[in-house]
């Protein structure tokens, strides 16, 4: 019902202070005029339409100020108060009419349910429009009428569709999409920032799996700390999709290609960083074929190129890298399990010598391993620019010793990423392998003796060390994961 609103002086800021204040004043339906300081002057009309039920309202704000910055704030704190604030007025003297056979989705889709959803990374970002008339049936029909698997009705006038449900959504429960359709109140049209979805049951996009001369990779994220998976990004003319993509890098010499973003093509010839992540995670279709799919927001759909020559494992890779973790991964098993690796402080002064190992119940703060101009670098996670240890001797039958750089100047200049002998995929995909020497197969973890069974890192383990007992050390690979 409405009621008598008159101006309310407001005074206190930030603005979140203010959005509180008004959203406690809305009682009633009405219009309500405000005033901040002098500065803002806001109208808002507090409204119901006849057909939506009592607890839903709507509001239509007016702000005036020569502040952009203001203005900009209240603006988006509005947007929040049309989905966080709900008033209990009087129910209205009409039933609700369900129309959802004529509304509900068109025939042949089916419900998958409610899932979350935000900009910019949408759950289905393919195409959309937005109709203050909007109902299943007016979303699932635009979409069909495109082609697509998927559509999606949210904030009870918005439409999306899709080939694929980004990785980037999850589902929810599906109270959680009540907002009522803007063209049918008896039905439910998602919510902010949640969205509804429905499915034709088309079959999804997928990368095929070879493409001439090359060979399907996986999914890998892309830009680690500044640095692309694969470096070099070319323009190809129009299809973008994995033949001429594939064909693009070809002929520029590259042996690995990429693409991202349903329409970006980029070449390379290793794993500058990136990681292997799930497929689902790369769910774009490509511009120019819409049956395939082509990487994702920060993700890469990578092949490789058969025709390229045998890998040569000694060849280094990086002699600079910023910003990794190091495990060990035991050759020889079936699944193996990674091991973390940090630098333990085994000096007879403390903060001076340190070897690299699997310790368990030791506490180190060096936990990111560098590599600059074949240095090895170890430093603390926290303080970049704190005093680090670097690489001084990597002797057969030892392990590999780290100075503190504050009381040795004396560095060792002999590691590098190499090709990954235990990578499934690619040796030269992520991760990449630490070498000393152009070695990378020589690592071993190995108990010692002289230190409770620690297992530490050998470098060419020998027979008859004071140390360890060669026939229980284990070879592995350490290999150099990008930290984001």
């Amino acid at each position: 019902m409405p009621c008598s609103t008159s101006l309310l002086e407001m005074h206190s800021r930030p603005a979140s202070s203010n959005l509180r204040t008004i959203k406690h004043s809305l009682s009633c339906l009405g219009t309500y005029h405000y005033k901040v300081q002098d500065v803002i002057e806001i109208e808002i009309k507090l409204d119901r339409r006849a057909d939506v039920p009592s607890t839903v309202f709507y509001i239509v704000g007016h702000i005036s100020t020569s502040f952009p910055e203001e203005k900009m704030m209240f603006s988006y704190l509005f947007a929040l108060l049309t989905t966080a604030v709900v008033i209990a007025l009087p129910e209205p003297n009409h039933s609700v009419s369900r129309r959802q056979d004529d509304n509900g989705p068109a025939p042949g889709w089916e419900v998958v349910g409610c899932h979350t959803d935000s900009a910019p990374t949408r759950a289905l970002f393919d195409d959309s429009f937005a109709d203050p008339d909007m109902t299943p049936a007016l979303c699932t029909r635009f979409c069909e009428r495109r082609g697509f698997g998927f559509a999606g009705v949210e904030f009870g006038f918005e439409c999306y569709c899709g080939f694929v449900i980004q990785a980037t959504s999850s589902p929810v429960d599906s109270e959680e999409c009540a907002v009522p359709c803007g063209g049918d109140s008896g039905l439910n049209c998602g919510a902010g920032n949640r969205i509804f979805i429905f499915t034709n049951g088309q079959p999804a996009p997928s990368a095929p799996e070879i493409v001439n001369t090359w060979q399907l990779k996986g999914c890998f994220s892309d830009v680690i700390r500044g640095v692309r998976t694969l470096l070099r990004r070319i323009e190809i003319e129009l299809p973008v999709a994995a033949e001429t993509c594939t064909a693009g890098c070809k002929s520029e010499g590259h042996r690995f290609a990429g693409l991202e973003f349903g329409g970006e093509c980029w070449c390379g010839d290793f794993a500058e960083s990136g990681f292997s992540v799930p497929s689902n995670e790369c769910a774009m279709t490509c511009v120019g074929d819409r049956s395939q799919i082509c990487g994702g927001p920060n993700r890469l759909t990578i092949y490789e190129d058969t025709d390229f020559p045998a890998v040569d494992p000694a060849a280094c890779l990086q002699t600079t890298r910023l910003g990794s973790n190091l495990r060990a991964v035991p050759k020889g098993v079936v699944d193996p399990t990674p091991i973390a690796l940090q630098a333990v402080d085994v000096g007879a002064v403390a903060e001076t010598h340190f070897i690299l190992s699997e310790c368990t119940s030791c506490t180190s703060e060096w936990g990111l391993v560098d590599l600059n101009e074949s240095v090895a670098i170890i430093r603390p996670a926290l303080e970049p620019f704190h005093d680090n240890l670097q690489s001084f001797t990597a002797n057969a039958g030892d392990a590999p010793v780290f100075f503190n750089s504050e009381t040795h100047t004396q560095s060792l200049s002999q590691f590098c990423t190499l090709p990954n002998p235990g990578n499934a995929l690619s040796p030269l995909l992520s991760p990449l392998a630490l070498g000393v020497f152009n070695d990378a197969n020589s690592w071993a973890l190995c108990p010692n003796t002289t230190a409770d069974g620690r297992l530490d890192v050998v470098y060419a383990p020998v027979e008859d060390n004071p140390h360890y007992d060669i026939a229980e050390c284990q070879d592995v690979v350490i290999e150099v994961i990008a930290v984001p």
